[in-house]
């Protein structure tokens, strides 16, 4: 039933295509003028309609709360990214697409990529301690989910191409900053042989202590400009930092819903 089905989405979208589809990039229509229109997905703003990343390796949660995904397209149109800048650290930039745009990349994918040929290779490999480094697609668009990658045999670039393709459909993208985030923080017991930098923590002048979340164990909502200035640390300065108070030193981790990977929905969401 799923082979059925994404082989009726191929040749549907094909059909659309000859029939009048149009480079990435074009401007918002309506359904009457976008024959790309039968590709639908949920407007939720964490839900991901594509997204390209490496994953494996580093199984430290803390790690993995802070990475952000490669390229990601999520529900209401929002596609991040991130980029190397030229003064050696990592910027997250973002923009939001329309329709139209959106659903000419994935008809792109779909005929010529030809994402749905290309299977999850990773899960018929034999098991491993370790799980290595690979890269991945997702896209789930008219209520089918598909993944592939790096062990389903793609043609030489395949990544690099559809990479290159999503970081680029914006028109305008900026320099994305957070207004607010969960943290999560663990003590560090022994630091004799860490080499990492080490930054005092005024917890009366931000109003929240990280030994407090380490206590705890749960992650804290915060928001303002201290929020901004992590992001600054913790995100887009390559290298890892401790934060140090009176009670101890801490590695710190954030999370942004719909930013970072599997990050919870805000408070108010």
């Amino acid at each position: 039933m799923r082979k059925l089905f994404t082989l009726t989405l191929v040749l549907l979208l094909g059909v659309l295509a000859a029939c009048g589809g149009e480079e990435s990039g074009g401007t918002t229509s309506d359904s009457g003028d976008n024959p790309l229109s039968v590709i639908q997905w949920s407007r939720d703003p964490l839900y991901v309609v594509f997204r390209a990343d490496t994953v494996g390796g580093d199984p430290d949660p803390l790690v993995t709360a802070l990475r952000v995904p490669e390229c990601t397209i999520y529900g209401d149109g929002r596609a991040v990214w991130v980029t190397l800048a030229r003064d050696g650290n990592f910027h997250v930039l973002f923009d939001f697409l329309d329709d139209a745009t959106i659903q000419e990349f994935i008809s792109w994918l779909a005929i010529d990529r030809k994402i749905y040929s290309y299977q999850e290779g990773y899960k018929n490999e034999l098991p491993q301690r370790v799980t290595p480094v690979y890269r991945q697609l997702y896209v789930n668009v008219s209520g089918m989910a598909h993944v592939t990658d790096d062990f389903a045999g793609w043609e030489v670039d395949y990544y690099e191409s559809i990479l290159e393709r999503c970081k680029t459909l914006s028109r305008t993208p900026r320099r994305f900053q957070p207004d607010g985030a969960w943290l999560l923080a663990e003590f560090v017991e022994d630091t004799r042989f860490v080499t990492y930098p080490i930054v005092y923590w005024d917890a009366e002048a931000a109003a929240f202590s990280f030994s407090g979340m380490a206590v705890d164990g749960s992650p804290q909502w915060v928001e303002g400009n201290v929020v901004r200035v992590l992001w600054q640390y913790l995100i887009e300065t390559p290298g890892n930092v401790l934060f140090e108070d009176v009670f101890g030193r801490y590695r710190v981790a954030m999370q942004v819903p719909g930013v970072t990977l599997n990050a919870p929905p805000a408070p108010n969401q």
